[in-house]
């Protein structure tokens, strides 16, 4: 355990992150659970509706990477020189993987590259329209749930369709995300077994869809089936049960092969403080996507 500087426990990591006092004060919000749970329930709408963007939900790796995709070409040109640099200093994934993940996003159409002018010259790659539409689509769908804690948010939702409305919204998201992150909160045990790991980030929105609002994440039993777990995710059962074994002798969870999973209390801190910096970064960058739009109009 860590602590923040207004003395408050949190989870490894967290406290690194910089956003202490915001985390804490969106899990005080009375609608908090609420709003994260429809942070959850959103992405899994939105993976389940696009086969591309639910690759990306995979693990936090893939999803950082995909958003850093727009934000490198709209501040100097996407290389994977550049992507490979932002990746090093962010923690939540090394610069070796890079080059596989730009190739998944080629592969599923996100990126397209640009033939070089010259001989010998660094290939260039950027975002396509299949990219853009995705990550609008998605972006909005956020936005909805961080609406809920802070109705502003809905002023920037009805522009997002406006020219380079969107795209600044990205570069302000992803800038804030980058300039965040740290080693240490990559390398927690909550997110080694579940957000970086493959599938895994898609296992923790189902363990937050259970449950009521004074009770997130679910103290009780959640249903877990392998098989609908498996199908749904696109993995074999055999990995679900390795991920919910593995997180059990961490202390995260308690696995029933009944097919119940218990979050032990470690485990609901992690994911509490997770969706409370998730929701605080949207509504920060929300607003700050408001402001800088307010100062561009002429007059």
């Amino acid at each position: 355990m860590q602590i923040a500087r207004d003395g408050a426990y949190m989870p490894h990591g967290h406290a690194d992150l910089g956003q202490g006092e915001e985390s804490l004060r969106m899990i005080a919000h009375p609608q908090f659970a609420e709003a994260a749970r429809s942070l959850a329930t959103n992405m899994l709408a939105s993976a389940a509706g696009d086969e591309a963007l639910g690759g990306v939900f995979k693990d936090a790796g893939r999803y950082v990477t995909a958003l850093w995709v727009g934000y490198l070409h709209a501040t100097g040109g996407m290389t994977l020189a550049r992507l490979k640099e932002l990746c090093a200093a962010s923690g939540y994934l090394s610069p070796g993987r890079a080059r596989s993940l730009l190739q998944f996003l080629q592969h599923v159409g996100y990126v397209a590259v640009i033939t070089p002018p010259g001989a010998g010259a660094r290939p260039r790659y950027e975002p396509t329209p299949l990219y853009f539409a995705a990550w609008r689509s998605h972006s909005a769908a956020a936005l909805r749930a961080a609406a809920i804690v802070a109705p502003d948010v809905t002023g920037l939702i009805d522009r997002m369709e406006e020219a380079g409305v969107f795209e600044t919204f990205l570069c302000v998201h992803a800038a804030r995300l980058h300039d965040r992150a740290r080693v240490s909160d990559a390398m927690s045990a909550f997110f080694q077994i579940f957000p970086n790991r493959y599938a895994g980030l898609l296992m923790v929105m189902t363990f937050v869809e259970t449950g009521g609002p004074d009770d997130f994440p679910s103290a009780g039993e959640i249903p877990v089936s392998l098989s609908a777990a498996a199908r749904r995710f696109g993995v074999s059962q055999i990995h679900i049960r390795r991920m919910l074994t593995d997180a059990t002798r961490a202390g995260l969870l308690l696995y029933d092969a009944k097919g119940t999973v218990r979050l032990e209390e470690e485990a609901r801190t992690a994911i509490r403080f997770f969706y409370a910096s998730q929701l605080a970064e949207l509504v920060a960058s929300a607003q700050l996507t408001l402001a800088r739009l307010a100062d561009a109009r002429p007059g």
